[in-house]
């Protein structure tokens, strides 16, 4: 279950570089295809791999979007004006194991029927490594840091169930993992939304300094005075402006520019002079005063620069310099190198502000470096969703901005 994450999988999987560590953050993003001439119907049965009794009041849902249902008494549901035609259907109950189905539709209304399996009891298992006595007050910080984020959107969410996330830690591997026996119920009263995030998957690896997190997303509005819902429609449009969602929707209407971004090719260097100074200190086992110009603030100088340099050629480059038309629905990208995306129509980052001052800076403008991994490509569909994410390395202002806090649904529809 790896996609981008997903093989889906989830559906989207972000690989972000924090401050204190990388990130590989698995957000799930669904792949498919917008089709606003049709609207289509999902039914079925949802029924346990065992006893095949009905299950009831179990969750379906597209993945990463506001739509979906729960299963009736006699375990059927259905799912109407549904217009995509492709898309990652989500089944979940407390109790079983989640199932991801890639769902293409080729007629107005498609039938699945699903059996869910029984969980083990992993959370009860006697294994090497106990679940964490008191383990929330011990990492939940941590934990809610790098799935929801420390933005401004961030400070208005809560987990209403977080006493469901269960700790593992590995002394040995230096390895943290978390898991939960229920969706986690994450109300943003920044968006108006309540958030169900059907945790898979949870890892930081201390020595890596990497964190993978993988989980289904559904979406749900809240209600309040219409006065509080313009506000969240407001915040929306502003978290939506400059996001993941809103370049990848730009470069499929090849219009990057038109809506504020600036996109330049930019080249990574090995740092030659932090290697022979730091190759020279260990010569030496400490810092020395050898010349004027290797002088011990000099050496320090360079050692606290990182290991590699970063040039940015001048000219500001189309989308269709890196992406293509693979057919009437899907546009691929592929580039070598990196390149850096600047956002023009903000100059601040709030509300996705970090606690890091520079993104506070009246005069800062979100600045991202987008890496393709293996010289491979990804694919762009209408929505925004991309696939496969896994391929995709986010560093910069969007390393820091795409957490849960700052999540739009698929079906999200932005408006001048």
């Amino acid at each position: 279950m790896i996609i981008n994450i997903l093989q889906i999988y989830i559906s989207h999987f972000l690989i972000l570089n924090a401050k204190l560590l990388k990130t590989i953050v698995t957000l799930t993003f669904i792949f498919f295809w917008s089709n606003i001439f049709s609207q289509y119907t999902v039914t079925g049965k949802i029924t346990d791999l065992k006893t095949n009794n009905p299950i009831q009041a179990a969750s379906i849902y597209i993945n990463n979007s506001s739509i979906g249902t729960s299963s009736n008494s006699d375990g059927s549901f259905t799912i109407s004006g549904i217009s995509m035609d492709r898309f990652d259907l989500i089944f979940s109950c407390i109790g079983y194991v989640t199932v991801s189905k890639q769902v293409q539709i080729f007629e107005n209304t498609i039938i699945i029927d699903i059996a869910l399996a029984k969980k083990n009891n992993l959370l009860e298992a006697v294994v090497i490594n106990p679940i964490e006595k008191n383990g929330w007050e011990k990492w939940g910080k941590l934990f809610f840091s790098y799935i929801i984020g420390h933005s401004k959107s961030a400070s208005f969410c809560t987990i209403k169930n977080f006493k469901a996330v269960k700790f593992r830690f590995n002394k040995q591997e230096n390895i943290l993992t978390a898991f939960a026996d229920e969706p986690l119920l994450i109300i943003n009263k920044y968006l108006g939304y309540e958030l169900k995030f059907d945790l898979q998957f949870f890892e930081i690896d201390f020595r890596k300094n990497t964190i993978i997190y993988v989980g289904f997303p559904f979406f749900k509005n809240l209600t309040a005075s219409t006065k509080k819902e313009y506000k969240w429609e407001e915040q929306k449009k502003i978290v939506y402006q400059g996001s993941v969602m809103h370049f990848m929707r730009s470069i499929y209407l090849n219009k990057i520019y038109e809506t504020g971004f600036e996109v330049r090719v930019l080249k990574r260097f090995a740092n030659l002079e932090k290697q022979r100074v730091v190759n020279k200190t260990k010569q030496n086992n400490h810092l020395t005063v050898i010349s004027m110009d290797d002088s011990t603030m000099y050496y320090g100088k360079i050692i606290s620069q990182p290991d590699s340099l970063d040039y940015v050629y001048p000219n500001i480059i189309e989308a269709d310099s890196f992406s293509y038309r693979v057919d009437s629905l899907t546009i691929g990208i592929a580039f070598t190198n990196h390149l850096q995306v600047k956002y023009k129509k903000v100059k601040t980052a709030t509300p996705l502000a970090t606690t890091n001052s520079n993104l506070h800076n009246t005069n800062y403008l979100p600045v991202s470096i987008i890496t393709l991994f293996n010289a491979s490509e990804i694919m762009v569909l209408s929505n925004g969703s991309y696939f496969n994410p896994l391929n995709l390395f986010f560093e910069g202002y969007w390393g820091h901005s795409e957490k849960l806090s700052s999540l739009l649904p698929v079906d999200y529809v932005f408006e001048e």
